[in-house]
């Protein structure tokens, strides 16, 4: 029933989607049950990439093979200010060039973010689906397209017909009101269910009667979010009026908050084009403070916990501090 609601609410068949506990946990089974060649396969993602993620990036290029077999890791390193989304989509143009072409490489998993998370970040992937795939038939590289879309759910529309992708992983407990521990991987084919193995084997082994009872059925795990999926569906979609109006309910706040921070601070905003800023994620940059320099951001976070009482993320953007604000449903001005 959950699997239907979610389906249709996505408007994908419940054939191509799997729930899971978070996309940290969806994006290792994805990424450990692909079948590496060695120092031929390439793997692709940005400095932007979740540090979770990017370990386990690492992880496959170091210990899945041997020494003198690793997969080979590239990065695109992006920095600020950036002008256009056209400016991302070269980055990638220039990085699937370089491996395809002048290293020979075969680019067998391109992993991007949807929303990155610090900084928020809402990248072209359309566009750079485009791009992959184009590297990808002129190499014959078979290659996987797996975007991380962790914030994406509920933050802004995921419209699949348009994204060209293998696998979107998305959670359901950041921005689509779900108890911690709900997420789903989405397939463009089902048939790349058949290689797809949880973390770890448990109970729902080989019995399965469906892929999503191997995910489900895992030891001593807390899996009851995963039974409210339709529930979060009617609170958001029905409850609050649907996507359109959440997010301009939220443009107001957001506005609001952007104001009265770089007023008092006298900063501004994260240089980035406006089509790029995540609706719901934005970053201000703090100013100078003599008791925290840029690589204070986690002592300056445990500072105003313990002090105010307020969760707060605090990031270092090219040797200065910014802080992400986030806004929603629940939020008020005051």
């Amino acid at each position: 029933e959950n699997i239907l609601s979610l389906s249709g609410f996505l408007k994908v068949s419940e054939e191509n989607l799997l729930l899971g506990m978070c996309a940290t946990d969806c994006i290792n089974s994805i990424i450990k049950s692909i079948s590496f060649s060695g120092k031929t396969d390439a793997i692709l993602a940005t400095n932007l990439t979740y540090r979770a993620i990017l370990n386990t990036i690492d992880y496959t290029s170091k210990y899945r093979l041997n020494q003198d077999n690793y997969v080979q890791i590239f990065q695109i390193n992006l920095s600020f200010p950036i002008l256009s989304t056209q400016q991302i989509i070269s980055e990638f143009d220039k990085i699937c060039d370089k491996i395809v072409n002048k290293s020979n490489l075969k680019l067998r998993l391109t992993v991007i973010d949807h929303i990155s998370s610090a900084p928020p970040i809402l990248f072209p992937v359309k566009e750079i689906c485009q791009t992959i795939r184009k590297y990808s038939n002129l190499s014959n590289s078979n290659t996987q397209i797996l975007i991380d879309g962790a914030h994406a759910l509920g933050h802004i529309p995921i419209e699949f017909n348009q994204i060209d992708c293998d696998y979107y992983v998305s959670n359901l407990h950041k921005w689509f009101l779900s108890p911690k521990g709900c997420s789903f991987i989405y397939f463009k084919n089902k048939n790349l269910q058949k290689n797809l193995e949880p973390n770890y084997i448990s109970y729902g082994y080989l019995n399965s009667p469906s892929i999503n009872y191997n995910f489900f059925a895992r030891g001593t795990i807390d899996a009851s979010p995963r039974l409210v999926v339709k529930d979060c569906i009617q609170t958001f979609v029905y409850g609050f009026g649907g996507y359109s109006q959440i997010k301009a309910k939220i443009t107001i706040l957001m506005d609001q908050a952007i104001d009265m921070l770089t007023t008092s601070w006298k900063t501004k905003k994260l240089d980035i084009p406006i089509e790029m800023e995540a609706p719901f994620m934005k970053l201000v940059k703090l100013p100078k403070m003599k008791n925290y320099g840029p690589n204070d951001g986690a002592k300056m976070m445990k500072d105003v916990l313990y002090k105010y009482k307020i969760v707060s993320v605090f990031i270092n953007v090219q040797g200065e501090l910014y802080c992400r604000i986030s806004c929603y449903l629940y939020n008020e001005f005051n």
